[in-house]
């Protein structure tokens, strides 16, 4: 327990009372650590006082001030930066320096707006920006903010694009001086005039009969003078571009002679002369144009800007000019138009102008690249840009027609891609249109081209296999070419539909028609049923199902083609549509085995058709597809073979003209039939027991060997007429085939002799083949047959080594390969014999 006491404690000299005596009665030694204590304490609170927070003072004045310097300087975006720095901090701003801050805020918005790179002048976030500049102003005029003169001007140029043309007026009465009243104007009227219809004719009068009361208060004569000659320059502008180019040369004639009164220097009026020119130039005045444009040059400075448009003028002029006497000189006046005054509006027309002569000079690339600088100039900057577009158009689309009359295809095509950047949108019908005939006129051109390009053509200076690749490129373009056409005519045939029906009918024609050129075969269905379907009373109707049908059977869709061809032939039937489509219609029922319709098509056909004639293509076609149905029947049932045999003669009779590429064709198929139907007199013979009877058979049998023989023959005199690489695949296997079916026509008829010179032929070309086999084998089966047995067991070594040579997959990935079973046989027959005489 700790004890405590009331009590001080007694102590002694020194000790802690004795601290407590009086001043007077204690000496230095007692009393220094007083003001030691007095000083601390005095450091401690000056400590407190330097630690405790303080309030800061602003000088906004200042920084306001700072802004505004940076404003007179155009530094928009410097000025920017402050101002967010300072808003934070306008609740503790006076009023005055709350209206001055909203003031320049409206003013540094202002600025940036006018740098198209940060907010493109036309747009909605323009049109936002617009916005908050007005609400910034209001925002300092509700804070007691006297807008100046500068700051008024601004406002009202953002209602006048915001389209609040009566706030914008409402301000200019704030001015205090004409000048000043009259530069808003010119700021409103402008505006107007910038955009894209031109502006409102009844405003545009309003505004310029308000310039015209403010000039007449203008006391200062050369300040007259100017707005005076501006405005009758925007008068003559006002009234072109709403299509009065006669009041337009009216007015100009008139404010010249009330111009030219006042003042004994006339200089100042080029700019009038240059209006009064164009006007003259427009109205197809060229004589008036030249004289007034002469007139302006002389008054004008070689180095004034405004001498690129009286340049510009007469090398226009000088071009319109009869022949192509102008061009050179106009294109001088272009080019140092370009050259001297790249800056100028104009100089994107002079572009134009100088494109056009080289176009007319056949100078594609100068011509394609002085076009394109023309269109990225009036696409980036939009004054003047419908006239301008309207020019270029214009230009362009002559060049087209003439490369189209001149079957400049792919010039005229290059040409009209030029102008797709000025429509980013939706291109208007008639460039669309431009675009889908010019694509459509060279597909036409390199599909032609492809048909020229024949590599069996003997008088050709390039190799088969160079015309093959070229003429293999110039197909796969068209098709391109095709599929673009296709789409473009699909596409104007949309837009059209509702304004103009025989637009609408030609292009969806065109559409289907390019697509099935194409190859698109879904597109082109769809093309077509749309067609059949919306134009039941076109005079096409019928044309359309036959196109329909043919696309039906590309597309692998038989059924729905022969669906469509019975009701065309059923409704139509002597129509040339129905008549072209009788074969199609055949080969349908084939494709779906139904050879006894098939077969009923034909003969209908080639048996008395009212509308059909055996000079007739359709007469020709049924013709030979009659024979080769009947020759595919007989593969089942050998009776047909005879039938197959007349149809196939009689089209060799008629149409075998050996320059025609069909002629090797028909040659095969009438020779492979022939082989074929020995198979029957063969079983004929062995079943019949009259020896005369026989004898007969055999003689048949030998003369449609020899028949056989004689085709294939001439199956290869004519495809041995030809490069080799120039054959299709399926010509490469009749040549081979005809090699071996040749050799087989003269061993079956018993011409062993001929037929080993036909079966060395045969191995000679086919070395590298598994088909070299077979002529081997064939030659051991023949020597045999002659006794020949020495040079048997030679050929046979040959065969045999040729055989392991040849992997199983050779004769797997063959179907086409031409060895009968009986052919096999016979070598196993013969090999055995052979064997067996070498042995001992």
């Amino acid at each position: 327990m700790v004890e405590t006491r009331d009590d001080p404690p007694q102590v002694e000299d020194g000790s802690l009372l004795a601290r407590f005596k009086p001043l007077s009665q204690r000496g230095w030694s007692e009393v220094w650590q007083g003001p030691l204590l007095l000083a601390g304490l005095a450091v401690f609170i000056l400590g407190l006082y330097h630690a405790a927070p303080t309030q800061t003072v602003h000088d906004f004045a200042g920084r306001l001030d700072d802004i505004e310097h940076l404003l007179n300087a155009s530094k928009g975006e410097e000025a920017m930066e402050v101002i967010n720095q300072l808003q934070p901090y306008l609740p503790e701003m006076e009023p005055k320096d709350v209206g001055r801050f909203w003031q320049y805020s409206g003013d540094a918005r202002h600025m940036r707006l006018r740098v198209a790179s940060l907010v493109p002048l036309r747009t909605d976030a323009a049109q936002s920006f617009r916005q908050l500049i007005v609400a910034c102003y209001a925002k300092a005029q509700e804070a007691g903010r006297v807008l100046p003169p500068a700051s008024i001007r601004r406002l009202a140029q953002a209602y006048a694009e915001l389209h609040r043309t009566k706030d914008a007026v409402a301000l200019i009465d704030q001015f205090e001086f004409p000048w000043q009243r009259c530069n808003l104007l010119r700021d409103l009227i402008q505006q107007q005039l910038n955009r894209d219809d031109h502006g409102d004719l009844d405003t545009l009068t309003s505004l310029t009969q308000r310039f015209q009361d403010e000039l007449r208060a203008e006391l200062d004569p050369q300040r007259r003078r100017q707005q005076a000659i501006w405005i009758a320059r925007l008068e003559a502008v006002i009234l072109r571009s709403h299509g009065d180019i006669d009041g337009a040369i009216g007015l100009l004639l008139r404010r010249l002679q009330q111009l030219d009164i006042d003042s004994e220097d006339r200089n100042d009026l080029a700019p009038l002369y240059i209006l009064l020119a164009q006007a003259y130039q427009a109205a197809g005045g060229m004589d008036d144009a030249r004289r007034y444009f002469e007139t302006a040059h002389r008054m004008l400075d070689e180095r004034d800007g405004l001498m690129a448009q009286v340049l510009t003028g007469l090398a226009q002029l000088t071009l319109a000019e009869p022949g192509d006497q102008g061009v050179s000189p106009a294109m001088q006046m272009f080019s140092q138009v370009i050259e001297d005054f790249p800056s100028e509006d104009v100089a994107t027309d002079a572009l134009v102008g100088r494109a056009d002569c080289y176009a007319r000079q056949e100078s594609w690339s100068q011509a394609i690249e002085d076009f394109g600088r023309a269109i990225a100039a009036t696409v980036r900057m939009p004054s003047n840009a419908s006239e301008r577009k309207g020019l270029l158009v214009r230009t362009v689309r002559t060049h087209v027609m003439r490369c189209v009359e001149r079957k400049q295809f792919e010039e005229a095509l290059n040409l009209l891609s030029l102008l797709r950047p000025l429509y980013p949108g939706a291109m208007p019908t008639g460039l669309l249109l431009d675009f889908a005939q010019v694509e459509h006129k060279l597909a036409d051109q390199l599909a032609d081209r492809a048909a020229a390009l024949d590599p069996r053509h003997p008088g050709l200076s390039q190799t088969s296999e160079q015309v093959k690749a070229a003429r293999d490129m110039a197909l796969r373009q068209a098709a391109n070419h095709y599929e673009r056409a296709a789409m473009a005519y699909q596409d104007h045939a949309r837009r059209v539909s509702a304004v103009d029906d025989a637009a609408y009918a030609s292009s969806l024609w065109n559409a289907a028609d390019s697509f099935d050129k194409a190859q698109r075969w879904e597109q082109a269905i769809i093309a077509f049923e749309q067609f059949v379907t919306t134009r039941k009373e076109d005079s096409q109707q019928l044309s359309a199902r036959e196109r329909l049908a043919r696309s039906y059977m590309a597309d692998s869709q038989y059924e729905a083609a022969a669906k469509l061809i019975e009701s065309l032939v059923g409704d139509h039937p002597n129509s040339p549509q129905a008549v072209a489509s009788m074969v199609p219609l055949a080969r349908c029922y084939m494709a779906t085995n139904k050879e006894p319709q098939a077969e009923q098509t034909l003969l209908a056909v080639t048996e008395n058709h009212p509308a059909i004639t055996p000079d007739s293509q359709p007469y020709r076609e049924a013709l030979l597809e009659l024979g080769k149905l009947y020759a595919k029947l007989g593969d089942n049932d050998p009776a047909y073979f005879p039938r197959a045999i007349e149809r196939l003669e009689t089209a060799l009779q008629r149409y075998g003209d050996r320059n025609d590429v069909d002629s090797a064709t028909i040659d095969f198929l009438l020779g492979d039939t022939y082989r074929k139907s020995v198979a029957q007199l063969d079983k004929a013979i062995r079943e019949t027991q009259d020896a005369e009877r026989v004898e007969a058979l055999v003689v048949e049998r030998n003369r449609r060997l020899q028949r056989a023989q004689e085709c294939f023959d001439d199956v290869l005199t004519r495809l041995d007429s030809f490069p080799p690489e120039s054959l299709t695949d399926l010509e490469r296997v009749r040549l081979r085939n005809a090699l071996f079916y040749r050799a087989h026509a003269a061993f079956d008829r018993g011409d062993y002799e001929l037929a080993i010179d036909y079966y060395d032929q045969a191995a000679r070309r086919c070395v590298n083949e598994p088909a070299s086999l077979i002529a081997l084998v064939q030659i051991v089966n023949a020597r045999c047959e002659l006794g020949q047995f020495d040079e048997a067991r030679i050929a046979n070594r040959h065969a045999r080594d040729q055989l392991k040579r040849l992997p199983d997959e050779a004769f797997a990935n063959d179907p086409a390969l031409p060895m009968t079973r009986k052919q096999w046989e016979d070598w196993l027959r013969w090999t055995g014999e052979l064997d067996a005489q070498t042995k001992p």
